[in-house]
């Protein structure tokens, strides 16, 4: 088992017993155990070249799938562990090899953010669209409860008009007009209206003095008999 968060990995262990040997090997003294020695170091750095290839291919892939997933913040941390597994053996590894893990591993880094910022973006204006269209329909709704109230308070007013409740029929109007002030229609029936109750309320007054002339005429008549 490996620890990605780190270079340690079982495979130390086995560089490990390399390097005991090559101290075995060093006791021994001369030409040879010289070469051994090398021989043993050589093993171990390819070794932790071996491993540190392992992780970064094995990272790539997770943070691929993560990142098909939209899983950017996991897809971000594979890289990471990598990295920082390629930054613990670097002068195991080499300036060549170094480099060309890096130069992976920040391409594939910047393409994730890339493809996060793309999302975030096109999240952010389907949110704007959506609340775009939900403005719409919440202004279209109000025009047509408008239209509808309108239409209702004129509809009342006819209504009141043909069972000659004028006052009422008034108040519908009025009502009408302060919610459309330039409602032609409504105007010119509540005008018409208007005239129809000052109308009425002429004729009212002039029976009510006929009437009281004819009471007068007729209280004198009655009294001119009495006498």
């Amino acid at each position: 088992q490996c620890d990605w968060s780190s270079d340690v990995c079982s495979s130390d262990l086995e560089t490990q017993n390399l390097s005991a040997g090559a101290t075995e090997i060093q006791s021994d003294g001369g030409d040879s155990r010289e070469q051994s020695y090398i021989d043993v170091v050589n093993q171990k750095r390819r070794i932790q070249q071996s491993f540190t290839k392992a992780i970064v291919n094995d990272a790539i892939t997770k943070a691929g799938e993560f990142s098909d997933k939209n899983k950017f913040a996991e897809a971000k941390d594979e890289i990471a562990r990598a990295t920082n597994v390629v930054n613990n053996n670097k002068l195991l590894l080499g300036d060549t090899a170094y480099r060309d893990y890096t130069d992976k591993l920040d391409e594939l880094r910047k393409e994730i953010v890339d493809k996060q910022t793309v999302q975030a973006q096109a999240k952010a204006e389907q949110r704007r669209i959506e609340a775009e269209q939900t403005q719409k329909r919440i202004i279209e709704q109000q025009r047509l409860d408008r239209e509808k109230r309108i239409k209702d308070l004129m509809n009342n007013a006819l209504e009141y008009q043909d069972q000659q409740r004028y006052s009422e029929a008034l108040g519908q109007l009025e009502t009408l007009l302060a919610i459309d002030p330039t409602n032609h229609n409504a105007a010119i029936t509540k005008r018409a209206l208007e005239d129809t109750i000052n109308l009425r309320r002429q004729i009212e007054t002039k029976r009510q003095s006929e009437q009281q002339e004819i009471d007068i005429f007729r209280s004198e008549e009655h009294t001119s008999e009495l006498q």
